[in-house]
C-alpha cells in the first residue's frame, strides 16, 4: 500500500490510529479540531477544557489502550499557570507530542513554550490547512503536507521550475544596463528606454518635482527630470517601482515590514553611512544591492504565503537568524535563492559578488569589503528601526562592525528621530505610495 493512502491519522507501521487528546476552553474551537482530527482518521482518547483536566486524562489513561499520543493544548484562554502545566506534562511524559496553539506571538511566549521541547507552535485562527502541514511535520508524513510545502527534491536542492519567480520588465532590464559612467550619453539613453512607460515616467517627474529636490512644480518634462535627478537616482527609482510591483501580490503586516519597509529602509541608510564614512563612490553600488539584495525572501513569500510568514515572525522575535530560521523550515535559505534568482535575471556580475558575504559572520569582518560593512550595518540599523529584535549572533556583528569601522557614535545617529525624518523622504514615500 502506498503511505500516501494512509490517512494522517494511521499509523502507516502498524496502521493503528493514533489518540489525539484535545485541549481548549472555546468550545467552538475545540470542537473545529476535534473535526479535523476526526476526518484524518485520528481515534479522540478525550477533549478537556483545561490542562489541568489534561493532566488527570494523561494519569488515567496511562498504559491503557487511551494513552494520547499527542496532546493538541489550544492555550489561549488558560492563563500564566498554562506554561507550568505544560511543563509538568512534559516531564512526566517525554515521548508524548505536543502542539500547543495561541493566538498571541510575543517573543516572550514563543520562548516559553519552545523551551518545553514542545514538537510545533500554531497560531489562531486555526486554520485545517496549516493544521495538516504541522501534525504530518510531526509524524513524519511528508507525503501528505500540502503541495504548496514540497520545495525541494530529494537532495533537498529547490528546483527554480518548481517555483514561481517574476520576471523582470523589458524597461527595467534596459535601465540596467545604462552606463552611469558616462552621464551625457546616459540620460539620453534612459530618456528613450523610460519615455513610452507612462508610468514610470511620471513617476520620475514627480520624484524631480519633490521638496527633496528643491525643484517643487517646475519640472515638466522627462529630459528635465532625468537631467536634475541624475542617471544612477533614476535607475534606482525604476528598481525600486519595479520591485513594488512585484511586492503588490503579497499582502499582509509582516510582509510589508519585512518585504517592502526593511529593504527601502536599508538602501537609504546605506546612502547616509557612505557620506559618513567618506565612501560616496559606492553610493551607485549600495542603494540597488540593499534595495534587491534580499530578493529571496520575496520569492519565498509569493511561493510559501503563510509558511514563510511563520518564518519571519520567529526572526522578528530574534529567536534564531534569518538563515537558520529558513532553513530550519525549507531546508534552503533566501540568500542562495536571491543568487539563483540573480543568474536567471541575468544581474550584472557586481549585484552577484555583492551577495558573496551578505550573512558574513562577526569572524569574517576583517575579510570583507568597505561595500559588505556598509551594506550589513545598514541592514542591522533598519532591522532595529523597524522593531525586529536581533539575535545574538547578530548584535555581535554590529558590535564588532562599529568597533572595526571605530564608529561607535553611529548607534545614536540612526535613532528613531532619524526613523521619523527618513519617512519624508519621497522613495520612502514611493515605496508605499
Amino acid at each position: 500500500m502506498k503511505t500516501k493512502s494512509i490517512p494522517l491519522g494511521i499509523c502507516k507501521e502498524n496502521f493503528i490510529s493514533y489518540n489525539a487528546l484535545v485541549v481548549g476552553q472555546n468550545k467552538s474551537d475545540r470542537e473545529h479540531i476535534l473535526r479535523m482530527l476526526v476526518g484524518k482518521e485520528f481515534s479522540i482518547s478525550s477533549a478537556v477544557q483545561t490542562l489541568k483536566e489534561a493532566s488527570e486524562e494523561l494519569e488515567d489513561f496511562y498504559n491503557t489502550s487511551k494513552q494520547p499520543d499527542i496532546l493538541i493544548a489550544d492555550i489561549e484562554l488558560q492563563g500564566p499557570s498554562a506554561i507550568l502545566h505544560l511543563k509538568k506534562i512534559r516531564n512526566y511524559y517525554p515521548e508524548l507530542k505536543i502542539l500547543v496553539i495561541h493566538n498571541e506571538s510575543s517573543k516572550n511566549l514563543i520562548q516559553q513554550v519552545l523551551d518545553l521541547r514542545i514538537n510545533s507552535f500554531d497560531l489562531k485562527p486555526i486554520a485545517d490547512r496549516r493544521l495538516t502541514r504541522k501534525l504530518a511535520q510531526i509524524f513524519n508524513r511528508d507525503e501528505l503536507v500540502p503541495k504548496e510545502q514540497e520545495v525541494y527534491s530529494k537532495d533537498k536542492i529547490i528546483n527554480l521550475k518548481n517555483l514561481h519567480i517574476p520576471t523582470l520588465p523589458e524597461v527595467t532590464f534596459k535601465v540596467l544596463r545604462v552606463d552611469t559612467n558616462n552621464p551625457e550619453v546616459g540620460w539620453e539613453e534612459l530618456e528613450n528606454i523610460i519615455s513610452p512607460d507612462k508610468s514610470i515616467a511620471s513617476s520620475v517627474i514627480r520624484l524631480a518635482n519633490s521638496t527633496h529636490y528643491g525643484r517643487s512644480g517646475k519640472i515638466s518634462t522627462l529630459q528635465d527630470a532625468i537631467q536634475l535627478l541624475g542617471v544612477q537616482n533614476v535607475k534606482n527609482l525604476v528598481f525600486l517601482l519595479t520591485k513594488k510591483n512585484i511586492y503588490g501580490r503579497i499582502r499582509g503586516r509582516m510582509y510589508q515590514k519585512f518585504l517592502q519597509e526593511l529593504p527601502i529602509l536599508s538602501a537609504l541608510i546605506a546612502i547616509d553611512l557612505a557620506d559618513i564614512l567618506h565612501t560616496k563612490d559606492l553610493k551607485k553600488h549600495l542603494f540597488l544591492n540593499c534595495l534587491l539584495g534580499r530578493i529571496g525572501m520575496m520569492v519565498f513569500a509569493l511561493n510559501f504565503h503563510e509558511q514563510y510568514k511563520e518564518v519571519l515572525r520567529f526572526y522578528e522575535f530574534g529567536i534564531k537568524n534569518l538563515v537558520s530560521t529558513e532553513k530550519d523550515r525549507f531546508n534552503y535559505d533566501s540568500q542562495t535563492l536571491t543568487i539563483k534568482v540573480f543568474n536567471l535575471w541575468k544581474m550584472p556580475d557586481g549585484f552577484l559578488r555583492a551577495l558573496q558575504h551578505k550573512n558574513f559572520s562577526k569572524y569574517d569582518i576583517p575579510k570583507v569589503t568597505i561595500q559588505d560593512k556598509i551594506t550589513r550595518l545598514a541592514e542591522i540599523f533598519a532591522l532595529r528601526l523597524i522593531g525586529v529584535n536581533l539575535d545574538k549572533s547578530e548584535q555581535k556583528v554590529l558590535e564588532k562592525l562599529l568597533l572595526d569601522l571605530d564608529k561607535p557614535e553611529l548607534v545614536g545617529m540612526f535613532s528613531t528621530e532619524y526613523y521619523d525624518l527618513i519617512q519624508d523622504h519621497p522613495l520612502y514615500t514611493m515605496a508605499f505610495g
